[in-house]
């Protein structure tokens, strides 16, 4: 059996593992090259080939920009490799970080199509130099706010889910005292100008060094849009339930604060479809959601760091298993 795992600290100790006979060894695949980086979350899944796993790696701000890796890892060799770029424009260039500032040689095409069009475009050439105004304002990066970072406490700061997010699309949340942020990246390129290759909204959560988003999940709906659930709060306020999760019907366009929150401060959160229902778990117990996270009901009082539905994990090798009551007759 064929596992990757990931730690996370600050440099090099933030690194990709895999191993090949289940378990019983290990081999290093790929270390932060960020001196001053710190891995987050990892979102991987099987390439359509089976012969690889695609995977993205979120981490905090290293000298102002987000860090987001890209990677293909071989299940049959040991190493990982960059990834070529989506686009028929540049296909000779490949990049193991994303996002990807504007390239040169898209920058060229367009330059060269808009000089051709200035003769019979309104507006000509002042037209075409504001059109690539326009498109280097539509590749943007986002700049992260002061102290702004993800936290790495349940690897669910990224959001994966196979019917929904497709690479490069990413997703992730943050925190700090500027406050909690949704940040969605829909792809490079995208078609013509003026499109948006970044979404990014407020989520009305906990605002502090200890406090913001720890955890993203979504679910698809059968029209192709998709439901999200954020948590979070301050976690070194486990009993507070202040400001701990926000919801959003609109694909992360806006998000509402929980009308009845989660009983404390929730580092994780996970949709079930076999209850059709969301869980959320933290430091002092977890908490279960059947209108998308508006309202949420306790269910235990444990101490939980992650999920991986039916199963719960906490400190000291706490494990537990989520149980569904058989429906009375």
């Amino acid at each position: 059996a064929t596992a990757i795992a990931m730690s996370s600290g600050p440099g090099d100790k933030s690194r990709i593992y895999k191993t090949t006979d289940a378990c019983k060894s290990w081999t290093l695949v790929l270390t932060n090259p960020d001196k001053d980086g710190f891995w987050d979350a990892i979102r991987a899944r099987l390439s359509e080939d089976h012969k690889s796993i695609d995977a993205t790696i979120a981490g905090d701000p290293v000298q102002g920009s987000f860090t987001l890796f890209n990677l293909k890892i071989s299940l049959g060799t040991k190493e990982a490799h960059v990834v070529a770029l989506p686009s028929d424009l540049c296909k000779l260039q490949v990049s193991l970080q994303l996002p990807l500032p504007i390239d040169p040689c898209l920058r060229s095409i367009f330059v060269q199509q808009a000089q051709a069009e200035a003769p019979h475009a309104e507006g000509g050439t002042a037209r075409s130099e504001q059109g690539l105004v326009e498109l280097l304002k539509a590749y943007a990066n986002p700049v992260p706010l002061k102290a702004e970072a993800l936290f790495a406490a349940s690897n669910s700061s990224i959001a994966n889910h196979p019917d929904t997010w497709f690479s490069p699309d990413i997703a992730f949340v943050t925190g700090g005292p500027g406050g909690a942020r949704f940040l969605h990246y829909r792809g490079w390129p995208c078609a013509g100008l003026g499109c948006i290759s970044w979404r990014v909204t407020k989520v009305p959560l906990a605002a502090s060094d200890s406090a913001g988003a720890f955890s993203i999940a979504v679910r698809a709906d059968r029209k192709g849009s998709w439901h999200g659930v954020i948590v979070g709060g301050d976690y070194q306020k486990p009993d507070s339930s202040i400001s701990s999760s926000a919801y959003s019907n609109d694909e992360g366009k806006t998000w509402k604060s929980s009308l009845t929150p989660p009983h404390g401060f929730r580092s994780t959160v996970q949709y079930s479809p076999d209850l059709k229902a969301w869980i959320t778990a933290g430091t002092n117990g977890s908490d279960i959601s059947h209108d998308d996270g508006k309202t949420w009901q306790p269910i235990d009082d444990g101490n939980w760091n992650a999920l991986s539905l039916p199963f719960l994990v906490g400190p000291k090798g706490r494990i537990a298993r989520l149980s569904v009551a058989p429906a009375a007759h």
